[in-house]
């Protein structure tokens, strides 16, 4: 059985993916994206996208993994045989009652729980690295696949909120670990969009984050944004993304624009230079 295809036939619409990042048409979001079974079987590197049926915890160390395995083995969370090796750890997918938490806080670690609007790349694609994910353990009947325990307790109260923003008002965190900068960076250039800020001055910012804030910063050649700088590309289609139902724009200008992107945490500086793209004779120490 083609992974893809059982996807496919589950109501789950695969589409193909460049690494770790959507290849759909330009104007295409991932979540509109439809293709015919046939196609789905043609696809060599593509993605599951997620819902409040079907959810995937990801672990990407071996600390992670282990945690994991002991949580199975005493039974507070289920066994699934939907086992997917990646580069860097595994995918356990699980049936899901609804929409649940995008992370695990615990032990005073942060593991991703990935359900409705994220995705994951499926069993058979080629990482980055070389890299394929590969089923460890497979099941190809739905309903062996097991329900995560809707009574599951995610937040132990051992990890800040701000290191994975996750719900709520969006708050930048002063240091972004390595497996939430994707995330986190999204985030902020869709507040950004939501401020109004011009594209020039949002990847500014979203630069100057990176740079600043990530550890270890993402890979980034501000060059060569159009013919091979994965950030640049990244941060272009999330600006350009189409808006979510609850996503609400609110254009603001001068102050109130510099005030308002300093309460997400942005630093005076990365604030001015937000504000400056929209308009470049904004002086703080002379504008009322």
């Amino acid at each position: 059985m083609n992974a893809a295809v059982w996807f496919h036939d589950h109501g789950f619409h695969v589409f193909p993916v460049h690494g770790k990042e959507p290849a759909v048409a330009k104007g295409t979001s991932w979540m509109d994206y439809r293709c015919s079974r046939e196609q789905a079987a043609r696809l060599r590197n593509y993605a599951v996208p997620l819902s409040d049926r079907l959810g995937v915890l990801d672990t990407d160390n071996r600390d992670d993994e282990l945690w994991v395995l002991q949580q199975i083995a005493h039974r507070v969370i289920p066994d699934t045989p939907f086992l997917v090796e990646t580069a860097r750890g595994f995918h356990r997918y699980y049936r899901l009652d609804g929409p649940l938490p995008k992370f695990i806080r615990r032990d005073g670690r942060i593991l991703e729980f990935r359900n409705v609007g994220q995705y994951v790349v499926g069993p058979g694609s080629m990482h980055p690295s070389g890299a394929v994910y590969t089923a460890a353990e497979w099941s190809w009947r739905w309903e062996d696949l097991p329900f995560f325990p809707a009574d599951f307790v995610f937040d132990d109260g051992s990890c800040p909120h701000s290191a994975a923003p996750d719900g709520g008002p969006f708050v930048l965190p002063e240091v972004i670990a390595e497996k939430f900068r994707h995330k986190t960076l999204h985030s902020l250039m869709r507040a950004l969009v939501a401020h109004g800020v011009p594209l020039e001055g949002a990847l500014a910012v979203c630069r100057r984050v990176n740079r600043d804030r990530c550890h270890p910063p993402l890979v980034d050649n501000p060059l060569d944004d159009d013919i091979g700088d994965d950030l640049g590309k990244f941060l272009r289609r999330a600006y350009k993304q189409k808006d979510r139902a609850d996503f609400v724009r609110a254009p603001k200008t001068g102050w109130l624009l510099a005030s308002s992107l300093l309460e997400i945490g942005l630093s005076v500086d990365v604030a001015l230079v937000a504000v400056r793209s929209l308009d470049p004779t904004f002086n703080p120490e002379t504008t009322e």
